[in-house]
């Protein structure tokens, strides 16, 4: 592969990742008022990233459901739970399939 290759297709990813930060902007601004265009900007995002092979950032991935791809606003399309099970971990549930997705807590990191 030449050296311009690479370099455009490092722009491209460049400009994808410019792109998807932006449309994140714009769902935090509507997803109270305008879900359905919210989920639509969220699926033109992933649409995206597959395109071009970017990843969409994990601060950003948090807030997808797994299974039905859907924005996760706790409180309206998701419940948040804190459960102490075997360890201490946030469970958020999606309201549209009901997948659950589970993050870790180390009690030594709040330390």
């Amino acid at each position: 592969m030449t050296r311009s290759k690479k370099k455009s297709r490092n722009n491209i990813r460049k400009l994808a990742l410019d792109q998807i930060k932006s449309y994140f902007n714009e769902i935090e601004k509507i997803k109270s008022d305008n879900l359905p265009l919210a989920n639509r900007y969220l699926d033109i995002c992933r649409r995206i990233s597959m395109r071009c092979k970017v990843r969409i950032p994990r601060s950003y991935k948090i807030n997808i459901c797994n299974n039905c791809k859907k924005l996760l606003i706790p409180g309206i399309t998701s419940r948040v739970r804190i459960r102490n099970n075997k360890k201490t971990h946030i469970t958020i549930t999606c309201l549209y399939c009901k997948n659950q997705k589970r993050f870790y807590i180390n009690k030594n990191e709040n330390r």
